[in-house]
């Protein structure tokens, strides 16, 4: 009988607070940005009751967006492709990850920010509304998540399939990362002459171009096999 562990995915209130850091960094750093090239975000607005009011600078508002464009994209889309985190999930030792239990890559994580950043113009309808989803929801995804087929876990389960087992979500055994299938099939073409195509699996049939044919590596025979075109059968690759 499968059994899962913890559910690695209950931390919807770290991610609250993530968010609220996250914002904040933005902010922070975009405005950060515009100070270094020159570029005042507040000039002083019109003196009320003898009081000297502040306002934004429109001269920065495009500067402005653009920094915190560029901004985004690095913390949302890059470091989350790679490592799983944005600075605010990292301080609250969250990580996004696939169902495999490590960070994402590029794809997912543009989808599931692009999603994110329009629905943030919603601000607090979607800000409550997303709370409220994350906190019923299978998995605790948001919609984003759903979207972008993605989790929000405990950094404690890095690397563990998010499995589900009875109805409930719970975390399994350790996965592979790309980087370790890599680095066997490498070894498997050091040791075989195959080359294992990038996303494709050793236990599946590819087509070997040096051998003009499709080849397999059958845990049965626990060897690698050939089809062979004449009789359509498999045999033992030599």
């Amino acid at each position: 009988m499968i059994s899962a562990g913890a559910d690695p995915t209950n931390v919807v209130g770290r991610r609250a607070v993530a968010f609220l850091l996250d914002s904040f960094l933005a902010f922070l750093v975009s405005a950060f940005i515009l100070y270094l090239i020159g570029i005042s975000f507040y000039i002083p607005g019109p003196i009320i009751r003898g009081s000297q009011t502040q306002q934004v600078n429109p001269a920065a508002i495009l500067p402005y967006i653009a920094a915190y464009l560029c901004y985004a994209l690095a913390t949302s889309v890059v470091t989350v492709a790679k490592f799983g985190w944005t600075p605010g999930k990292l301080m609250m030792g969250v990580r996004i990850v696939g169902w495999d239990g490590h960070p994402p890559g590029l794809g997912r994580s543009f989808a599931r920010a692009l999603l994110r950043g329009l629905l943030d113009t919603l601000q607090c309808l979607y800000w409550v509304a997303g709370f409220a989803i994350m906190s019923i929801s299978k998995g605790h995804k948001s919609i984003p998540d759903m979207a972008a087929g993605t989790f929000v876990i405990d950094a404690t389960y890095l690397g563990r399939q998010i499995i589900e087992v009875g109805g409930k979500i719970g975390a399994g055994g350790r996965s592979a990362s790309q980087e370790e299938i890599q680095a066997v099939h490498e070894e498997l073409a050091a040791l075989t002459g195959v080359h294992v195509p990038p996303g494709k699996k050793a236990t599946e049939p590819f087509y070997d171009k040096e051998r003009d044919t499709y080849v397999v590596y059958s845990q049965k025979q626990e060897g690698w096999m050939q089809l062979d075109k004449m009789s359509g059968q498999w045999t033992s690759l030599q």
